[in-house]
């Protein structure tokens, strides 16, 4: 499964008022992973292609810890890590969008990405 989807412009910066919304399709990778959990996400369905929302790292015996990974659809994937051992590939692959999620600030006030 890909995991792609975050709405960036042209700089990999945080849209301005006018700026043209890009999605780009991407791949991370992690090894010294111990277990696997996925929730909503079939592992057959390889085709599907994943609108990542944010990734959260929870620490337990340092350096391990949790990575969970919330992505659009209520789906999420969460990986028991021995430590962060990760890599992002760009797999090639950029489209225009005309959809800009919209997403709480600190003051819970709604902004576009």
């Amino acid at each position: 499964m890909a995991a792609g989807g975050e709405t960036r412009g042209r700089r990999g910066q945080p849209l301005r008022l006018g700026e043209r919304a890009e999605r780009r399709l991407a791949a991370l990778r992690f090894e010294r992973v111990n277990a696997f959990k996925a929730r909503n996400v079939k592992p057959s369905d390889k085709d599907r292609v994943l609108n990542l929302l944010t990734v959260e790292f929870e620490g337990s015996d340092a350096p391990a810890g949790r990575v969970t990974f919330i992505f659009s659809g209520g789906r999420a994937l969460q990986l028991e890590v021995e430590c962060l051992e990760c890599e992002l590939a760009d797999l090639g692959p950029v489209w225009a969008t005309a959809a800009c999620p919209a997403h709480l600030d600190a003051t819970d006030d709604v902004r576009t990405a």
